[in-house]
């Protein structure tokens, strides 16, 4: 049973409806009926139903001061009468927290830029909690700004690392809720947080070679805010809130930057300072509803290559992720960690993917100058004769090989112990399994998939280079991202990022939090319209995918707003104000300009596309007035796109590359007949060029649907599956990762790169809906569609797809002249079969399994 899409949360709002929801795969609903109580057993909600719907809408009293734990009763019964009982419980939120005060350490105010990179230890802000009597319930209400880690008698609560949800901390700030009464004694207890800089006090580096995040983001000096509240067993209740009383001291920790790393001392310095009270961010103190970012999977090594006073330790592909080891007491001195994607040769690195730009200050101090180049690196200085355990915390790198530099020439083995990485990304959940007979398209799922988490860190980003919340990139990815993992409610954090950095006018960022970037937008702040269609496009999968209409809703005003703003621009304007389908392998740069191919034919498509989205969201909230303005709106762009670009006696538009009938048909400019010409001349074009789709990361995620509509998937089928140099296979062959760009043979790619970019990994969700055959047309809570592709050159294919009725389970595999294969579905799921030939032969059974039934189809074709 999920709350608000969690499992047992502790801070639930009741000012707004609460959504509960369930999951009994093995149960045939008919009815449910919910009850809710509080401590003392008061039934507070009550609510029967005939329906087999999985998800209740329920309302209370709005919240009080203090935290209330309340139970939650479910029961279903099905048409047999037969009955199954779940419960749950949820915490309220508390007042508490906004009732505190931001707290920081007294040493000096935001530093200047020239000296950020100096030793400024991290701020640890502690609270002794006197406790007499044994305690019921606790919860620690906090926000630690940019990072946090809290510690509870020395033991670190939580599995969370870089933990803070990054958005614009001018409009909104996500705290976190935790239960701690287990950690918790009769006695002193010590209550520390330790305050990492992270995005609230990012560094002054020009990221790119321009873009100084300082200027654009909400940022200040690392500063805590929090609530502590207890319940004791005799009933009284008390909070304890952050003020000028608790204590400041310092960590080991000496400078920490996301896009640099972390420098790290074994000695601290035994000192107290000040605490002292600030505003801190204007944001509203909100509690976080997205999964937390967790180390969720450890790598070892592959190989070690000791070269004196220097190793090189390779793990085998590139990891998003932190780095931890043992150094032993034996050695003192100074170790720096470097890290690269790949290698110049076997005994040096190569930064040039994983370099985000320059310093941009002087630091004579330091020998910094404002050109110098920024890798990803690591100090530790070790001083003391006592093992020492280094473990990132505030930072993560990506990275395949790290270079460790030593002070003099050691014995690796007995200096470093347990040397391993952890992947570090928001620990959302993989729904979806994939294996098959074909070695590479099974390399192809866990690449895509493993790619698109390495670049997810409470929000989606492009690279670990840049680390922006691209719109763009968004869009692309957005259909690979729902048949993948559980991502509703982080993007339903991302729209509200998006909303919170709409601009006056009512235009949207290229990036969310906005960091300056407006490459081709057509107003102050407002990003590219390719890159603007974010906001519908969220809007429009959470509404048709998710069923959350009401969420949606109550963002119409600044949907409509961004659709005002669509619609006041000229079209001859408007139609330039985008990158078209950037990335492609046919772009083409001219000085410090890259150009897409047929650029502005796309861009002009581009318009059309983002107001259809808007159409579609629009006539899901009832938005009449407006849907006939945009039918009316769209009708005369595409005519003025037909009128300019289309050329009848060749069939095509613009300058008739792979990108623009990707565009057109994207576009509907065409009706259906003429969409399929489109489609075919795609594909001969396709045929001409190798089998290579050279389309953009827009083009590459629309042409999979596409193609597969008008009959064209041996074509995909062959792209992704190609051994030739300029391949997805030759991507990530040797990185266990996607690029940014494909290897180009003889020939360099317009700019360099990042090694580990989720922006081409779109034909994942092609790959759910082909070879596994699952879809839902309809949405997830609607019935599935399963048709499996096994007309294409694949022996057999077994996976699952994690829906909210439960686990659909499908194999198929070739014997003979014969497919066989078998589907189990959960009983109470809607489905529908749905193959190409009338030759397939369907069983339907009724499974016992452990105590519950499935329903078991048995599919055969000669």
């Amino acid at each position: 049973m999920l709350i608000n899409g969690m499992v047992e949360p502790c801070s639930v709002s009741t000012d707004l409806p609460i959504i509960i929801s369930w999951l009994d795969e093995a149960f045939e609903q008919a009815s449910y009926s919910i009850q809710v109580t509080d401590e003392s057993g008061t039934l507070l909600f009550q609510e029967e139903k005939q329906t087999s719907v999985r998800k209740a809408t329920i309302k209370l009293s709005p919240s009080t001061e203090a935290h209330q734990v309340f139970f939650v009763q479910l029961s279903l019964r099905s048409r047999e009468k037969t009955k199954r009982n779940f419960s749950s419980r949820f915490t309220t939120i508390s007042q508490g927290i906004k009732k505190a005060e931001w707290i920081t350490r007294l040493d000096h105010p935001i530093a200047k830029e020239a000296t950020y990179f100096r030793d400024n230890p991290t701020i640890i802000l502690s609270k002794t909690l006197q406790l007499d009597s044994q305690i019921k319930n606790a919860w620690i209400d906090l926000c630690g700004l940019g990072y946090y880690t809290l510690f509870i008698n020395g033991e670190r609560v939580g599995n969370d690392y870089l933990n803070n949800d990054v958005t614009n901390y001018d409009k909104v700030v996500y705290y976190d809720t935790y239960e701690i009464s287990d950690f918790l004694t009769i006695g002193e207890n010590l209550v520390a947080v330790e305050l990492g800089n992270g995005w609230y006090n990012p560094a002054p580096i020009n990221i790119l070679g321009k873009y100084n995040v300082r200027k654009q983001l909400s940022i200040g000096k690392p500063c805590l805010i929090a609530s502590v509240e207890l319940e004791e067993i005799e009933g009284k209740r008390w909070q304890l809130s952050t003020d000028g009383s608790w204590r400041s001291s310092e960590g080991n920790i000496l400078m920490n930057n996301l896009f640099v790393g972390e420098k790290v001392t074994d000695q601290i310095r035994k000192k107290n300072d000040k605490t002292v009270k600030i505003p801190g961010p204007s944001g509203v103190l909100t509690p976080s509803s997205i999964p937390k970012i967790q180390r969720v999977e450890k790598c070892l090594p592959k190989r070690t290559t000791c070269l004196g006073d220097k190793v090189i330790v390779d793990f085998g592909e590139i990891i998003s992720g932190q780095i931890d080891f043992i150094v032993s007491k034996k050695f003192t001195g100074k170790i720096i960690m470097n890290y690269s994607e790949e290698l110049s040769n076997e005994k040096t690195l190569d930064f040039s993917s994983t370099i985000s730009g320059a310093y941009g200050i002087t630091d004579h101090e330091l020998g910094i100058t404002p050109n110098q180049r920024i890798i990803q690196s690591d100090t530790l200085e070790k001083n003391k004769q006592a093992d020492f355990h280094f473990s990132n915390q505030y930072t993560y790198h990506s990275f395949r090989y790290v270079e460790l530099i030593f002070n003099e020439p050691i014995v690796f083995e007995e200096v470093i112990q347990d040397l391993s990485a952890f992947r570090v990304h928001t620990n959302v959940e993989a729904i979806t399994e994939f294996d098959s007979s074909s070695p590479i398209l099974n390399n192809l799922w866990r690449v895509g998939l493993q790619t698109r988490l390495n670049n997810i860190h409470s929000y989606f980003e492009d690279c670990t280079r840049e680390r922006f919340g691209y719109g763009g990139d968004i869009v692309a990815l957005i259909d690979s991202h729902l048949y993948s993992i559980d991502g509703s409610n982080l993007l339903k954090k991302v729209l509200i990022d998006f909303i919170n950095d709409q601009t006056i006018e009512g235009g949207i960022p290229a990036t969310a939090p906005f960091v300056g970037i407006m490459t081709n937008g057509p107003s102050n702040k407002a990003g590219a319209i390719d890159w603007q269609l974010v906001l519908p496009t969220i809007a429009n999968k959470l509404i048709e995918f998710y069923d959350e209409t009401q969420f949606v809703r109550q963002f119409t005003s600044s949907l409509i707003k961004h659709i005002r703003y669509l619609l006041s621009f000229d079209f001859d304007y408007v139609k330039m104000c985008s990158l078209g389908d950037w990335g492609s392998i046919d772009e083409k740069r001219d000085g410090l300009v890259i150009t897409s191919p047929d650029q502005e034919f796309c861009s002009a498509c581009s318009y059309s596309i983002i107001l259809q989205e808007y159409l579609a969201v629009m006539e899901q909230l009832s938005e009449d007035a407006l849907v006939q303005q945009l039918v009316k709106k769209i009708a005369e762009v595409n005519q003025t796109i037909l009128t300019t670009y289309y050329r009848p006696e060749e069939g095509c538009f613009g300058e008739g590359t792979q990108s623009s009938y990707i565009f057109a048909i994207k576009a509907k400019l065409l009706d259906r007949k003429k969409q399929s010409d489109l489609a075919e001349q795609l594909a001969q074009l396709i045929e001409r060029t190798g089998g290579i789709i050279s389309a953009g990361i827009f083009g590459m995620s629309w042409v999979y649907d596409q193609l597969q509509r008008f009959g064209y998937k041996e074509i995909l089928f062959s792209w992704l599956t190609s051994l030739e140099p300029l391949s997805y296979h030759s991507m990530f062959a040797e990185t266990g990762t996607l690029s940014e760009h494909f290897p180009l043979q003889d020939q360099q790619s317009t700019y360099n790169g990042s090694l580990n970019h989720a922006m081409f990994s779109s034909y994942s969700a092609w790959m759910v809906k082909q070879f596994l055959g699952i879809s839902f047309p309809e949405g997830i809570f609607k019935k599935v569609v399963i048709r499996p592709q096994t007309e294409l050159p694949v022996e057999k294919v077994t996976g699952s797809f994690k829906t909210p009725y439960g686990k659909i389970q499908l194999q198929w595999k070739k014997v003979e002249e014969m497919i066989i294969g078998e589907i189990v579905l959960p009983k109470n799921i809607s489905y529908e079969m749905s193959f190409s030939s009338e030759d397939w032969q369907i069983e339907e059974h009724v499974q016992e399994r452990e105590e519950h039934q499935e329903l078991l189809l048995k599919m055969t074709r000669k």
